[in-house]
């Protein structure tokens, strides 16, 4: 039956389309391309809904256009008349382009009408609605008059209205455009879903962080499992190259590993192809074919491209990791910081990208340091200032010490708050000012800030000097922009009694460089370092000598306060002399040449041991005094003192003193002498003399020795009496005698066998070998002990097992998975250990409830009674799984069937449980139906329990007339939301009724007509019925023509 349109309503598939129409251009094609998008794909999310249709010149006008989907909804229910919902544009193939606004024109409680309206008034229409699966969007826009079209793109979005299905992840709209001439295009587009998660796992590290070098590329990627499966991924570096120079086809340059689920392979990677900015890396695994890409990129930097072989679904069950490693074919770049990226997409669409930062070993870390006191006199108080400075692009500093070997701080003066010194930054900000504030104190420590936060701890070292200690806050990254930092603590360190200062600066970066750099502060204290000499006229044991003297001073060194000499033997022998004896001379010879001499006179007697000398000049003038005394168990001591001159400083002289024949040498072999001279600024010089004393010619030497004793160039190795005659430095003959015994050195060997080690006089052993040790025996002589040592070595060994459910193993039974381990004796007496790797994989069972209608298949049996039944089958660990069936059988319907009642056909059920539902071919639900042309029907009979049957197919044929033109009837809007128009020509079709029914055939309107009347037009008012499907019926003479009339 042909269908009849009145071509100024039935519109096309979008709004605003402008349609040609031709009458009899049936050979015109109807192909529009076809577009159904969303902008947000997360699941239960509102998204904008975006549908795009075009068409090239000469294709058939769309006359109506049907957009569905199978899930998800429209956010309807709350719009009200007015609403901006969106836009709509369409730009024709000559260039004009039609911009509308898309606005809520009407609601109902099941429907929304929103118009396509710009400042010419509406354009067209969409019907928006929700159903019980999904959305429907009809599309309706005034025609042009002919049926082509001119060609055109078409775009209508309505915005944040489209609510994604919380399930499932993968779901579908559908478009059915039909055109003008009654051509149909259906089309359909999926759309899937983040609904499952993907978040890769990734990691990119080198092995050698060097600017510069060669290393290794490692790239870590693994999914947890049910996460989506990855389709393609991109790694990117910043900076650095691969040297595909050297490559050539076939070359190994890395391997691979990958673990999916229980599956584990490791692969070598090789040079499939190389071109000048690019090479091809493939597996060594034929199964998956899997290539790499890496590229020398012009910006700079490397990328590493792959596409993962598909496993025809989209997740991956049992999670995976792989690792690529290339293997010393990437040269760093020679920045700072190398920054690696990945982006990652699913087979869904999702994209991941991640970035990880590699510092590298590149920046300098060379701070100039410099250091000074405001005064380098000795025992002074002085300011001590501290510059630091660094060239941009240097690492930054983290941490500074400085030190000195002597000097102190104030800190016993100090008191919390105080301000000992001022601090100075210089950095691309500015130059910035504080001041340094005493934070916190201890007996040796303070804590010195400054309002930006720097920090300074100084000690006094109790050795000797100081040290401060800097540490300054984080800026978040390691290099500077190139800075200077000065540092003055005012009047707080007092300067050491010493010639020179050495001060340390140790500063760490904070990459863990170290800079180590060291100053000396060359001190002005005057010097103090008198020449002294003592001499005796003669070195014969026991026997009287002239004792002198000498004692010289450089220009402007620091005068004498006193001078004190002791010696560790000897004598003065004053018996015989009385007060004011002339008891020897001085002489004293001044830098200007002028000479001085005196005579030493005895000027007081305390006794024989004690008594006091004095140095008169030729007027009488006491030049100085000698306290001189001899000390118990032997030895002299003489304390010289000289009036003061009324300065401290000396133009420098030479002096001498001579005791003449005064002093008796000492019956020993050696005499010292020990000088202690201070200055009269506290200054004091301690020097020592040695002197050889020829006694007794003979001597003999008592010696014990061990294996030989070597005297004066001979070897002796046996017990006895050896005699040498020397001449000693003064001259003497001195007659030594050696008595000699030899005590000889003890051997001893020790054998021993060990298991893995052997612990011997602390030293543990782990090989076998001879090992020496050399003790030292009672006798004092070495008592050698050699150890001949015999290593046998414990073994250990894995063995790995997978069983179901339990394994037993050296008589004991294990049902978990894990390591265990049994130590046994071997051979030797030595451990032996074995690991068992222990899998254990269990049986599983399973209960499927399963209500079927009539019966039930299940594994190649069909079941028609309830029951519980059950399969055992072998999972892929190959332990039983045991499924069982709780299977519920009900009567369903079996005698479904379509009868024909006139027009109308009806679908009949006795058995199954009411009430019924129906689906027709035709996709109506009612009962019964009323067709609009021949041909065969059939309907779906669904029960209250979900049980269906197919009836037969019933052949229908209609009493309509079929031989009217389309055009020699207009039914218009339809569909409609209120009134229709019905108008017509009745000079030939004689119509004598015109009738509207609904689907069950309840007449609904009647109007008898006079057969001969010319001209029909009527408008009937439809909205008081419900909405739905009707039929408009004109009454011939022989027969009737039915129409359909849409009510919505």
């Amino acid at each position: 039956m042909k269908k009849i349109y009145n071509k100024s309503l039935f519109t096309n598939a979008l709004i605003i389309t402008f349609f040609a129409f031709s009458l009899n251009s049936f050979s015109q094609t109807l192909s529009p391309t076809v577009n159904v998008s969303l902008s947000n794909l997360d699941c239960g999310q509102s998204s904008d809904l975006t549908i795009d249709v075009s068409q090239d010149p000469g294709e058939t006008d769309i006359a109506n256009s049907s957009f569905s989907s199978d899930a998800g909804s429209l956010n309807i229910s709350n719009l009200i008349v007015g609403d901006t919902l969106g836009s709509a544009n369409m730009t024709l193939s000559g260039g004009l382009t039609l911009n509308t606004t898309l606005v809520v024109g009407q609601t109902n409680p099941n429907s929304t009408t929103v118009l396509s309206v710009d400042n010419t008034g509406t354009r067209g229409t969409f019907t928006l609605s929700n159903n019980s699966n999904g959305i429907e969007i009809i599309a309706t826009s005034p025609g042009d008059q002919n049926n082509t079209t001119q060609g055109y793109v078409s775009t209508a979005t309505f915005n944040n209205l489209f609510i994604n299905p919380t399930s499932p992840s993968v779901f579908t709209f559908y478009s059915t455009i039909t055109s003008e001439l009654g051509q149909v295009d259906d089309q359909s587009f999926v759309q899937f879903l983040s609904c499952i998660d993907f978040s890769p796992t990734i990691s990119m590290t080198i092995s050698d962080n060097t600017c510069g070098s060669s290393t290794d590329v490692t790239i870590d990627v693994s999914q947890d499992a049910g996460e989506i499966d990855m389709a393609n991924s991109t790694f990117l570096t910043d900076g650095g190259s691969f040297n595909l120079s050297a490559l050539l086809p076939g070359t190994m340059v890395g391997y691979a590993v990958v673990n999916v689920g229980s599956i584990s392979y490791t692969t070598d990677l090789f040079v499939q192809s190389v071109s000048t900015n690019s090479a091809i890396i493939y597996e060594n695994v034929t199964s998956t074919n899997q290539t790499f890409l890496i590229e020398n990129l012009s910006s700079g930097g490397v990328s590493v491209s792959t596409s993962s072989p598909g496993d025809n679904n989209y997740t991956t069950i049992n999670g995976n990791s792989s690792t690529i490693v290339l293997q010393n074919i990437y040269t760093n770049t020679n920045s700072g910081v190398l920054t690696f990226s990945s982006s990652i997409t699913s087979e869904l669409g999702q994209i991941d990208n991640q970035s990880f930062n590699t510092s590298m070993s590149c920046s300098d870390f060379s701070p100039s340091i410099s250091s000074f006191l405001s005064s380098y006199e000795c025992d002074s108080l002085t300011s001590l200032t501290i510059t630091v400075s660094q060239d941009a692009g240097e690492t930054d500093m983290l941490s500074a010490l400085f030190s000195t070997d002597a000097g102190s701080f104030t800190i016993s003066s100090m008191v919390i708050g105080d301000i000992i010194g001022t601090a100075s930054f210089t950095n691309g900000l500015g130059t910035y000012t504080t001041n340094l504030s005493v934070s916190s104190l201890t007996a040796t420590t303070a804590s010195i800030t400054d309002s930006l936060g720097n920090t300074f701890d100084i000690e006094n070292s109790p050795t000797g000097g100081v040290s401060i200690n800097a540490t300054s806050p984080g800026d978040n990254n390691s290099t500077t922009n190139g800075n200077s930092s000065t540092v003055t603590f005012h009047d707080v360190f007092t300067n050491p009694n010493t010639s020179m200062i050495n001060v340390t600066s140790t500063i760490s970066s904070e990459l863990g460089d170290l800079d180590i750099q060291s100053f000396v502060f060359n001190m002005a204290c005057m010097d103090f370092s008198p020449t002294i000499a003592i001499t005796l006229s003669n070195n014969t044991c026991n026997s009287f000598s002239d004792l002198t003297i000498d004692v010289s001073q450089d220009s402007v060194e620091v005068d004498i306060s006193s001078a004190l000499f002791v010696s560790d033997g000897g004598a003065f022998n004053i018996s015989g002399l009385s007060l004011n004896d002339q008891v020897g001379s001085a002489n004293i010879l001044f830098s200007n040449g002028t000479s001085v001499l005196s005579s030493l006179e005895l000027s007081l007697i305390n006794s024989s041991d004690d008594f006091e000398i004095q140095s008169v000049d030729t007027s009488g003038n006491i030049l100085g005094t000698f306290a001189v005394s001899n000390t118990v168990g032997g030895g002299v001591s003489i304390l010289a003192t000289s009036p003061p001159d009324g300065n401290s400083t000396t133009n420098g002289y030479v002096s001498s003193v001579t005791f003449n024949n005064l002093f008796v040498n000492p019956d020993s072999t050696s005499l010292n002498f020990t000088t202690t001279i201070t200055s009269e600024l506290g200054s004091v010089d301690s020097q020592s003399f040695s002197y050889l004393i020829c006694c007794d010619p003979n001597q003999t030497i008592l010696v014990t020795a061990c294996d030989s004793f070597d005297w004066d160039g001979t070897t002796y190795d046996s017990t006895g009496t050896y005699t040498i005659v020397y001449t000693d430095v003064n001259g003497c003959d001195s007659t030594v005698t050696l008595d000699l015994i030899i005590i000889y050195s003890s051997s001893l060997n020790v054998t021993v066998t060990e298991c893995d080690s052997f612990t011997w006089d602390g030293t543990t052993y782990d090989s076998t070998g001879t090992y020496i040790k050399v003790y030292t025996g009672s006798n004092g002589c070495d008592s050698v002990v050699t150890l001949d040592l015999t290593i046998n070595y414990s073994s250990s060994s894995n063995v790995t097992v997978t069983e179901c459910d339990s394994f037993t193993w050296d008589g004991i039974t294990y049902d978990s998975t894990g390591s265990y381990t049994n130590v046994y004796t071997d051979i030797n007496g030595c451990d032996s250990t074995v690991t068992l790797d222990l899998t254990i994989n269990y049986s599983s069972s399973t209960t499927v409830s399963v209500t079927a209608c009539n019966s039930f298949d299940w594994d190649g049996i069909t079941y028609d009674s309830t029951g519980s039944y059950t399969n055992v089958y072998t999972d892929i660990n190959g332990c039983d799984s045991v499924v069982t069936l709780d299977l519920t059988i009900i009567a369903g319907i079996t005698d479904a069937t379509v009868v024909q009642n006139g027009d109308t056909l009806t679908a009949l059920a006795t058995s199954g449980t009411p009430p019924y539902t129906y689906l027709w071919n035709t996709n109506e639900t009612t009962q019964s139906i009323v067709p609009d042309s021949n041909g065969t029907y059939y309907c779906v009979i669904i029960d209250a329990n979900g049980c269906e049957d197919w009836s037969n197919q019933y052949n229908y044929t209609s009493t309509n007339v079929e031989d009217l033109e389309i055009n020699d009837f207009l039914l218009y809007p339809n569909p409609t939301s209120g009134s229709i128009n019905i108008e017509f020509f009745n000079t030939k079709m004689k119509i004598s009724s015109v009738s509207i029914v609904n689907v069950l055939g309840d007449k609904i309107y009647n109007q008898n007509i006079d057969k001969d009347l010319l001209k029909y037009s009527q408008n009937i008012d439809m909205s008081k019925y419900s909405n739905g499907i009707y039929f408009v019926r004109f009454k011939m003479d022989n027969g009737f023509v039915t129409r359909k009339l849409i009510l919505q």
